[in-house]
């Protein structure tokens, strides 16, 4: 008797466990079906250094939020712009496309297209070879673009500031016309101190939003300057010249300066004439009006450029070098 009272009490405890058990299920997490996007900007416009906070909502089929799902976000073009893991997006420099936003969940997704806008800057080195001794110089290429994709009208003036030592901590204004070429760039070069290593500030105001943008420059990163620049025919109306190509130049400027009385301040010479010939390591110069005589002195200048300033809509190097020599030549 007391064996068949031990063997009831077991089974009845475990049905009604595994009774409770049955009825303790919870509810079925709703599959993912869509995701909203909230937070980004105005007309998709992403401007060169801003932030942007995104939020993904997570939907299932039935419309309900779930907010347990994992969201994954990725970026097409992390050189343009990266995102992290909370949906935050840094634009870091100007794209040559829209660049594309991806939320994810599982096999759902959701992008946006951001396209770019603003100031983008590259520094680097002028290696200008006006004396024996080469002098290092600092210059700048910049890309503006406003939200609506246009280049920026009318001219405005740059602001540059260097680190600390560079022109005594004095900033820069660049007056800066090419602004206005449909090729939406423009370059300088700053002759008021030599180069000096660290980060650089370039700022203007269009339309009264302000731009800008920083790059660090390396002074270690030079172009050689043009070697054999030889003069092969000069006339009181045209100039010919000649020289070696530079490794790494991809443009050559083709110029004449007068340099008379300025043989010890080269960078008092007056520049008469200048033609982009492109990759052609050899030009000629027509239209002049040069003087004959012992009195006169010209310089036949050759400028070498790792980017073409003049192209339009450049893709922004991350560097930009410039270098210089030239050679005198006087009419008979």
């Amino acid at each position: 008797m007391r064996t068949g009272i031990k063997a009831a009490a077991p089974t009845g405890l475990l049905v009604l466990t595994l009774t409770l058990a049955a009825c303790n299920t919870g509810p079925t997490t709703p599959t993912p079906s869509s995701i909203d996007l909230t937070g980004t900007p105005a007309s998709n416009k992403a401007k060169v250094n801003g932030t942007y906070d995104l939020d993904a909502t997570v939907k299932g089929t039935d419309g309900t939020t779930i907010p347990s799902a994992t969201v994954t976000w990725t970026s097409s073009d992390t050189n343009v712009a990266t995102v992290d893991a909370n949906g935050v997006v840094t634009i870091k420099k100007l794209g040559d496309t829209s660049v594309t936003i991806t939320a994810s969940t599982g096999s759902v997704t959701r992008s946006v297209q951001l396209d770019t806008y603003g100031l983008d800057l590259a520094v680097g080195t002028y290696n200008l070879a006006v004396t024996d001794t080469p002098t290092i110089f600092g210059t700048i290429f910049a890309k503006v673009r406003r939200p609506d994709g246009t280049a920026p009208t009318p001219a405005a003036a740059v602001t540059l500031t260097g680190p600390t030592g560079w022109n005594n901590n004095q900033t820069v204004t660049l007056n800066v016309p090419a602004i206005n070429l449909p090729n939406k760039t423009f370059t300088a070069a700053t002759y008021a101190s030599p180069a000096v290593a660290g980060t650089y500030r370039a700022t203007t105001t269009i339309n009264g939003e302000v731009y800008e943008d920083t790059a660090v420059l390396d002074v270690a990163q030079v172009l050689p300057t043009p070697t054999n620049v030889t003069v092969t025919a000069a006339s009181t109306t045209s100039v010919s010249a000649t020289w070696n190509a530079v490794p790494g130049a991809t443009t050559y400027y083709l110029q004449v300066y007068d340099c008379t009385g300025n043989l010890n301040s080269r960078l008092a010479c007056t520049l008469l004439t200048s033609v982009n010939v492109g990759g052609a390591t050899q030009g000629t110069l027509n239209n002049l009006t040069l003087t004959a005589g012992a009195g006169k002195t010209y310089t036949v200048g050759v400028r070498a450029h790792t980017v073409n300033p003049e192209a339009v809509d450049v893709s922004m190097p991350t560097t930009y070098l410039v270098s210089f020599a030239g050679k005198d030549f006087q009419l008979p």
